[in-house]
């Protein structure tokens, strides 16, 4: 039972991760040059997710300033983020939820025992 709360903990510990990134990106949006992270989720030695965050290079739209300077805006977009969050919560849910049952498993096998 307790490698079921490990991969349901390392599963809401990454869609935590991933809510902090899309937010970070999210208050960046309008910060002329930010560059967005993301957040690459794989299976970890043991089971359970292990996050990499890692930079997006892509380019922001380019934009002139009232007096003639091209500049770089944010690569952030926010359909992207929002759906990326959506996933997140929905992930979140679904570890709370695993991490609910093995609990109850584990007190039902307790109580046929003691």
């Amino acid at each position: 039972m307790i490698k079921t709360y490990d991969v349901a903990l390392s599963g809401i510990r990454a869609a935590r991760t991933i809510m902090d990134v899309t937010a970070r990106n999210v208050a960046n949006a309008n910060t002329d040059g930010f560059k967005k992270d993301r957040a690459v989720l794989s299976e970890g030695a043991d089971g359970g997710v292990v996050v990499d965050i890692e930079k997006v290079t892509d380019r922001g739209p380019v934009r002139q300033t009232p007096d003639g300077k091209e500049v770089e805006a944010s690569n952030v977009n926010l359909v992207e983020e929002t759906g990326a969050r959506i996933t997140a919560l929905r992930s979140l849910e679904a570890n709370v939820a695993a991490f609910r049952t093995a609990d109850e498993m584990e007190r039902s096998l307790l109580d046929i025992f003691v």
